[in-house]
């Protein structure tokens, strides 16, 4: 049978979960019914309760997610997998107690997930978060293909590897530059690419730091008497406790060329020019343009008559770096070396104009002198179209914005973790140690909460972790300030510039929004409900303390609350 999800509510919220549940116990049909109406879960979904019914649906449906009992009365689910895969359809599976390896093995076979039933189908309590993981998962994997296909799409040559020069990845641009018939050139020494000034690199470490950015020329003697000229652009890249090489080789081999050639014959150099795929344009000293190729035309979308005799400034419309400033017109890479004589490389830029998509290029300027001349007679400026780069540049920086917000989050209770809290309360102290402000800090623990896991179970255990978290962190109001797991039930508040009345008022307002959810704990000595206790400090940080003791007062704070009763808070007040 198929039933929408929340079918009292006649307005649908959106966006919705399309989930698949194949269930053959119809007390478990009917739980999982009764947990989708009773935490008003956005799903829209079908029940298959055999193999067959859940065959026949998936021939006329597709969906985002499936929840599969393992075993069925007509079969196991495991026959579902390749029509799920089929469909690119993550799916998560349930089994009783005591299958756990059974559960361990699916996962090697492409569930993304498992929960484990029990008698009393606690187990759909987490049930939401289970699909959240397992679709933020394929999210992630989803944008992880993206990101690799536009890697390998576009025309840059791309490597990775190890800092030895093990090589890691290379894109199919590399593959096809270099004639590179390995398959799998995971481990093999970047030798194989022919490039010696990258086989010399490989023997440094170009720097300490987290990351480091280095371009050189490299020059390559290809079959048939062909040489090749490209800029090397790498990045030391540091992953956790791991740092790899990230290079990318731009072809700069017909802007090498024409600087050669334009020694000899500029003539010839303006038939050669013309026939390119990048944009060039040449700067005479004051810096009007006075030639330009067809390319240039088409990545600028103008003509002939509309780019001659204009110089950088004169274009009508606006210009931004990456990073979204304004790129003053008058810094543009042509008008600089004719400044300065100096060559500019790979300066990107983006070319706003109105009611169209931002045009992004990578723009590389060359001095021109004659014999004996101190300053350049002209410029001649060098642009690709980069637009599709930079848009797999920025799937590739949301990808990493995500990683790390994972690495900062709690995988439980969602909060930020013990990591963030760290990095959170040190950057404070020594910025309010500067300013000289106040820093308030609370540390609140669940009152007896060993008697509610022993009571209640560690699945509802976990769930009254995620309620207390994340009704907690809802009263934190200002983007200052930072809610954290700190360890098993105890969490910490920090709050920079708050004084110890603003302090109060947050503790106060935590404890009576944890009362007012009034969770049962019949095992609790201090109430019928979950309580906490917190223990609060508010101080001025000063050269002569340090974190550790700001947070040791806090614990010492939050134990004498509990000496004193729990369901409570104790303010620390800082020695001088």
């Amino acid at each position: 049978m198929t039933t929408t999800s929340n079918p009292d509510n006649p307005e649908p919220r959106l966006p919705t979960i399309k989930i698949l549940f194949v269930e053959d116990d119809q007390i478990d049909c009917l739980a999982f019914n009764r947990t989708v109406k009773k935490l008003d879960l956005p799903y829209n979904y079908a029940i298959a309760s055999s193999l067959t019914e859940a065959k026949k649906i998936l021939s006329d449906q597709t969906f985002e997610i499936a929840i599969l009992d393992y075993n069925l009365g007509d079969g196991v689910s495991s026959e579902l997998f390749a029509i799920l895969k089929s469909q690119n359809c993550p799916f998560i599976i349930s089994t009783g107690s005591g299958d756990e390896g059974t559960a361990a093995r699916l996962m090697s076979e492409g569930a993304y997930d498992y929960l484990i039933k029990d008698p009393d189908r606690n187990y759909l309590t987490v049930l939401p978060a289970t699909v959240d993981k397992a679709l933020s998962r394929k999210q992630a994997e989803d944008e992880l293909e993206l990101l690799t296909r536009a890697i390998q799409n576009v025309k840059d040559s791309i490597y990775i590897s190890e800092m030895d020069g093990k090589l890691l990845f290379i894109n199919d641009s590399l593959r096809e530059l270099f004639g590179i018939g390995v398959k799998n050139v995971t481990a093999c020494a970047i030798d194989i690419l022919g490039i010696p000034q990258l086989t010399e690199r490989m023997k440094l470490d170009p720097c300490k730091g987290t990351t480091c950015d280095a371009e050189i020329e490299i020059t390559v003697e290809l079959p048939y008497y062909q040489t090749f000229y490209g800029m090397l652009t790498e990045s030391i890249i540091k992953n956790r406790n791991k740092r790899v090489r990230v290079g990318i080789i731009r072809n700069v081999t017909t802007l090498k060329r024409i600087e050669l050639e334009l020694q000899s014959s500029e003539e010839r150099n303006r038939s050669v020019i013309a026939s390119l795929a990048e944009g060039v344009v040449f700067h005479q000293a004051d810096g009007k343009i006075i030639s330009c190729n067809q390319s240039a035309e088409k990545i600028l979308g103008l003509t002939a008559d509309q780019i001659m005799g204009k110089t950088a400034i004169d274009f009508d419309w606006q210009t931004i770096h990456e990073d979204g400033s304004l790129f003053p017109a008058e810094t543009h890479p042509a008008l600089i070396t004719l400044k300065t004589g100096e060559r500019q490389s790979n300066v990107i830029m983006g070319i706003c104009r109105k009611d169209l998509l931002t045009t992004w290029i990578s723009i590389n300027s060359q001095p021109l002198f004659h014999p004996n001349q101190e300053y350049p007679y002209a410029a001649v400026a060098s642009f690709g179209d980069m637009t599709e780069q930079y848009q797999a540049q920025q799937i590739l920086k949301q990808q990493a914005e995500y990683q790390r917000a994972i690495t900062l989050t709690d995988g439980l209770t969602q909060v930020a973790n013990r990591r963030r809290f760290d990095e959170k309360i040190q950057m404070e102290w020594q910025r309010l140690l500067r300013e000289k402000a106040y820093l308030s800090l609370i540390l609140l623990d669940i009152d007896y909460f060993k008697y509610y896991n022993d009571c209640y179970g560690h699945q509802s255990g976990d769930t009254c972790l995620i309620q207390v978290a994340q009704t907690a962190a809802k009263q934190l109001k200002r983007p200052a300030d930072l809610f954290a797991r700190y360890g098993g039930e105890e969490f910490v508040v920090v709050m920079p510039n708050t004084n110890l009345d603003g302090a109060i008022m947050v503790a106060e307002s935590i404890q009576k929004a944890i009362r007012d959810l009034c969770i049962p704990h019949q095992d609790s000595k201090v109430s019928d409900v979950v309580t906490v206790s917190m223990g609060i400090t508010c101080l001025i940080p000063t050269a002569d303390l340090f974190v550790d003791g700001l947070i040791k007062m806090t614990d010492d704070a939050l134990y004498q609350a509990k000496q004193q009763g729990r369901d409570r808070y104790s303010i620390a007040v800082p020695q001088r």
